[in-house]
């Protein structure tokens, strides 16, 4: 019996060693990878661009660096858009981390999206994983483990795929400085109601707040210029959805961008200016058609130009 009980100590004395070990293991993928998180588009920084678009996919079809240089009057090659699948501020405060000389002294306009502060999304691919990489191991597992532990997988091992891959051996977009030109025009009888970034239980004043809010703030410090944008909606699925709770929880979401825009000293332009943007222009309920970028890039453009004159004018 002796020797049972000292086999089962050393048994678990052992274990609780190796997940130590993996505790900490973790804890410096999460690390690391929270430097590593970054787009395939670290190559368009090459040439020390005057305006960066950022953000998520809805960005990256919406703003046209060609149009925006037409307008602007600036060099092609001093625009990019750097806005990837899933990308959001925190990927932007990484790449300022890893080249702060490439920012300081350029203007960044970025998308902003409801999932960006959403607790209530854990879903993968919603759930950045720029934000994870900002949690704890503590904080990952309490807001993972009873709901989409998927999530949390799924990061782990693009995390530590990261270790073996290097970010500028694949160049997204090349040929329009990162732009998504994007042909399909929206088929209005086939218009999806449900979009994963709202939930019931909507938290917009949780984990993801305040990393938004420490991000944005940084940015801020270390760039010529930062505005953030909200994207719109095909006027089709505004008209279906706007007695759901889709509705009040977009609204829910422009509120608690507002605040933290104010309290940021940061230009917000919402999506109330785009009206000029009909269902021909969108590709789906959310993401724009290389039409509707031509429209929506120039709006943005007009947008900034009038907010710099009344800034002027104050």
């Amino acid at each position: 019996m002796k020797v049972y009980k000292k086999w089962l100590i050393n048994l678990t004395c052992f274990n609780l060693i190796l997940l130590l070990l993996f505790l900490i293991c973790l804890k410096y993928v999460n690390k690391y990878s929270e430097l590593r998180l970054l787009s395939h588009k670290e190559y368009l920084l090459e040439h020390n661009p005057e305006i960066i678009f950022g953000g998520d996919s809805r960005a990256e079809s919406q703003l046209n660096p060609k149009i925006a240089s037409d307008l602007l009057k600036i060099p092609f090659n001093k625009i990019v858009n750097i806005a990837s699948p899933s990308g959001d501020l925190i990927m932007i405060e990484n790449l300022i981390k890893r080249y702060p000389n490439k920012f300081k002294n350029s203007t960044i306009i970025v998308s902003v999206s409801p999932h960006h502060l959403n607790d209530a999304v854990t879903k993968h691919g919603y759930f950045t994983y720029t934000t994870i990489s900002k949690l704890s191991l503590f904080e990952q597992l309490k807001i993972f483990s009873f709901n989409n532990f998927d999530t949390l997988k799924y990061y782990y091992t693009y995390a530590v795929n990261r270790f073996f891959s290097d970010p500028n051996l694949k160049r997204s977009n090349s040929k329009n400085n990162g732009f998504l030109e994007v042909d399909k025009i929206l088929n209005t009888k086939d218009i999806s109601t449900k979009i994963s970034w709202y939930k019931t239980n909507d938290d917009y004043y949780g984990y993801k707040y305040k990393i938004f809010l420490e991000t944005l703030q940084y940015i801020k410090k270390n760039v010529k210029k930062i505005y953030l944008y909200t994207g719109f909606f095909a006027p089709i699925y505004v008209d279906v959805t706007k007695n759901s709770h889709q509705n009040v929880s977009e609204k829910k979401f422009q509120t608690a961008l507002k605040e933290i825009c104010k309290s940021s000293g940061v230009d917000l332009i919402t999506n109330n200016n785009f009206s000029l943007l009909d269902n021909k222009h969108f590709s789906d309920a959310a993401h724009l058609n290389k039409y509707g970028a031509e429209v929506f890039t120039e709006l943005i453009i007009n947008k900034i130009k009038k907010i710099n004159k009344e800034n002027l004018n104050q």
